[in-house]
């Protein structure tokens, strides 16, 4: 498996496909980026729209494939950013059944990412988080 983070990116998304003894499953998303400066909100809105997409689609063994209805969801990342907003800063956060919710040790790794592609950035090189701080599995 192979995972690249692209800092300061224009688009936001992946593809990624998981092959399996019952056929495979490709899953496809592609959204402009959430913060560009100097863009007003209509100006980002329409670029976002711009070949943005979404797709899974199943590859039964030896089977017809088809496509998975992806339902609609309000607001950034899928309609993720509500429910993260809404689970921090919420009195009393709506319940989680799928277990989304990060913790601290999540967000010191998702942290350390960022540190460790600037320092990339700095020094040229490649950086590995784990070299910089071990965190607990």
């Amino acid at each position: 498996m192979t995972r690249s983070l692209v800092a300061y990116a224009p688009w936001e998304g992946f593809h990624a496909w998981i092959t399996g003894d019952k056929g495979r499953l490709e899953i496809y998303e592609k959204h402009g980026s959430h913060i560009i400066a100097g863009q007003g909100d209509e100006e980002l809105a329409a670029a976002q729209a711009v070949g943005a997409g979404h797709a899974i689609t199943v590859f039964p063994m030896f089977k017809t494939p088809y496509d998975v209805e992806i339902p609609k969801a309000e607001g950034g990342h899928g309609g993720g950013d509500p429910i993260l907003l809404a689970d921090v800063f919420a009195r009393n956060p709506p319940p989680d059944p799928r277990h989304r919710a990060a913790g601290h040790i999540d967000g010191a790794a998702s942290i350390l990412l960022g540190i460790s592609a600037n320092e990339s950035i700095r020094s040229g090189a490649p950086v590995r988080c784990r070299d910089l701080v071990p965190l607990p599995a």
